[in-house]
């Protein structure tokens, strides 16, 4: 009988690819994919799979909110954490939680095919392990880094990762130049679970947008409710994940959907300091009712709120001071679903610095809020908070 694997990840790209990877195994097969941390449990109790295959990100309850629910039942399944997460604190986290494995993407397709029959073979008992990524000197990885960012590959991109890591595999091996289609695209399509066709197509993609940017260092992101799915959202979202020191978040209206959610609690657990800066009269007055709301859950994970006496125009993110994102888009799901939006990612340091310069200028007038007074709002304030959301439903 085939050992039953579900696949637990928000990119539908992954979730195709992996579902193919297991089907090439012979020995192994999907029982299931979702982007849902609550379909993800309704799986786990009518599909019974073998193994779950979890990223950390996840629609609705994030994936340590589901190791949690899954702790104290005997019937669970062994859980192998695979996450672009990789921190110490997040790795203890999950062990804490009963998580068998956990890998740090990207990884080897074949290494982690191997864990997922040993995960479930041990079913979930022993104490987690963990994979490290292979070793790559620092300072090549950083050279390499620093030219794709001087000619404009943009960092979010999928391409990105792949021309990296394609870059550093011909330094190692500069035969691989003479076949690139036969050796590089299926050697880095096999690291990051990909397939060679969509491999070469994000690389090209990447190139594509570095060329027509030339010297620039600023990329315009457009999307609204024509499109298929929220590309400011995705660049928000990318952008918080790859914070390693601080996020310094500005926005006119706060109320995130589960993803943007998600992405701040990681990254607080990662152990980035997180500052959010709010106004505290909106637009309409709901608005700040909502943010506040918003806000609470945030708070309690540890990340720092402030709210400024004065209107916000513009969404701005500035990760570790290196770069920022600014935009129409409030931090907000269902303006980034509904709502027509343009920002521009730079990527430039100075500007970047700058930017977090006037945020840490405009937070010295700003109040902080903290979660105990959170909790001691008086009765009309929470029938504010109440109408307040009933209303944004229904606006």
């Amino acid at each position: 009988m085939k050992l039953q694997v579900l696949i637990a990840d928000a990119d539908p790209d992954f979730q195709r690819t992996m579902t193919q990877a297991l089907s090439r195994e012979g020995d192994m097969e999907a029982a299931g994919v979702s982007s849902d941390g609550l379909e993800t449990l309704s799986l786990i109790q009518t599909a019974r799979p073998d193994v779950v295959l979890l990223d950390l990100i996840q629609q609705r309850l994030d994936g340590l909110a589901i190791l949690r629910r899954l702790a104290g039942r005997e019937d669970a399944p062994p859980v192998l954490v695979l996450t672009g997460f990789v921190n110490a604190a997040v790795v203890a986290e999950c062990a804490k939680l009963g998580a068998a494995y956990f890998i740090p993407k990207p990884c080897d397709t074949a290494a982690l095919m191997q864990c997922l029959r040993q995960c479930a073979k041990a079913g979930g008992k022993s104490p987690a392990a963990v994979a490290a990524p292979a070793p790559v000197p620092a300072h090549l990885e950083s050279a390499v880094t620093d030219v794709l960012h001087e000619i404009g590959v943009p960092a979010h991109v999928k391409g990105y990762q792949y021309l990296r890591e394609g870059i550093l595999f011909t330094i190692r091996d500069a035969d691989s130049t003479a076949g690139i289609t036969k050796v590089l695209y299926p050697t880095v399509a096999k690291k990051f679970s990909s397939t060679p066709s969509c491999v070469e197509r994000s690389m090209r993609h990447a190139i594509d947008i570095a060329w027509n940017r030339g010297d620039e260092d600023v990329q315009a992101v457009s999307d609204g409710p024509d499109g298929s799915g929220s590309t400011l959202s995705a660049c928000y979202t990318e952008l918080i994940t790859r914070a390693k020191r601080k996020l310094h978040i500005s926005t006119p209206f706060l109320l995130p959907n589960d993803e943007l959610y998600s992405a701040v609690k990681l990254a607080v657990l990662s152990g980035v300091e997180v500052i959010m800066l709010l106004p505290a009269r909106g637009r309409h007055w709901y608005q700040s009712w909502n943010s506040l709301a918003a806000s609470n859950p945030l708070m309690m994970a540890g990340a720092k709120v402030y709210f400024a006496d004065k209107s916000l125009s513009k969404c701005v993110i500035v990760a570790d001071g290196e770069v920022c994102c600014i935009g129409s888009g409030d931090y907000c799901g269902r303006s980034l679903r509904n709502d027509f939006n343009t920002g521009c990612l730079v990527y430039s340091r100075d500007v970047a610095e700058d930017a977090d310069k006037c945020f840490m200028e405009e937070l010295e007038d700003a109040a902080e809020c903290h979660p105990e007074e959170y909790t001691r709002r008086s009765f009309s304030d929470r029938v504010r908070i109440a109408v307040a959301r009933f209303l944004m439903f229904l606006n």
